[in-house]
């Protein structure tokens, strides 16, 4: 069973093990720009360990909420054993396809349609 909650930053642990140690500062900025203007979009999914929450997915975006000044993220509390939050973990971080050019011209294109949105509005919001 999963509950979403927000949970203080103080209260969250990284995980051992992260797949993501080298992260470009520029690239943990810009995510934590994205939050400034509109929040964490995707929650951080934690498992109780230790009376604390430890992350399964989502170090990036806690460290860019980190950086953004937020106190607390909206997570997704899951029961799991070891080996299925480092499965959790491996799938998070193997099998998410970014969109490539033609996926996001086309977003931009969609956009621009359905909204009426400038390149200059569509490029503020996206950096």
């Amino acid at each position: 069973m999963s509950n979403l909650k927000h949970i203080n930053l103080s209260d969250l642990d990284l995980p051992e093990f992260e797949a993501h140690n080298n992260i470009p500062d520029q690239q943990l900025i810009e995510i934590s720009e994205s939050i400034k203007k509109i929040g964490v979009i995707e929650p951080i999914i934690v498992r109780k360990k230790n009376k604390r929450f430890e992350i399964v997915a989502g170090c990036i975006r806690y460290r860019a909420a980190k950086l953004a000044g937020l106190k607390a993220v909206p997570c997704i509390t899951l029961s799991l054993r070891d080996d299925e939050a480092e499965i959790m973990k491996v799938h998070e971080n193997l099998k998410r396809v970014n969109l490539d050019h033609v996926d996001q011209g086309n977003t931009f294109i969609m956009l621009q349609e359905k909204f009426n949105m400038t390149e200059e509005g569509i490029s503020q919001i996206v950096g």
